[in-house]
């Protein structure tokens, strides 16, 4: 069961990183339309959008808000045990909309 742990563990940490990173490509969306509603057309979308994505203002705060997430999910793998881990997934109901 320790093989099965460590394969959530992985899983989560996976979705996370790839939530991060949606993340950061909306917040870098949103930011270039704000600057080309302000009417700067000389902007190469593609070369924005990577520049902005990367920048500090964007993930700096891309950090802060899913710092805390991944440390949660650290924790409850680390300090769960085997047969607890797969009672939680068992009885997990998914709630929203089917994607």
């Amino acid at each position: 069961m320790a093989r099965d742990a460590d394969r959530y563990k992985k899983l989560v940490t996976h979705v996370i990183a790839k939530l991060r990173e949606l993340d950061a490509e909306l917040m870098a969306c949103r930011l270039l339309l704000s600057v080309l509603q302000l009417g700067r057309p000389d902007l190469h979308p593609e070369k924005s959008l990577e520049a902005i994505k990367d920048s500090a203002q964007v993930q700096k705060p891309i950090r802060e808000k899913y710092a805390h997430l991944e440390e949660l999910v650290g924790r409850f793998f680390d300090a769960a045990g085997d047969e607890e881990l797969s009672q939680w997934f068992e009885k997990w109901k998914p709630s929203g909309p089917v994607n």
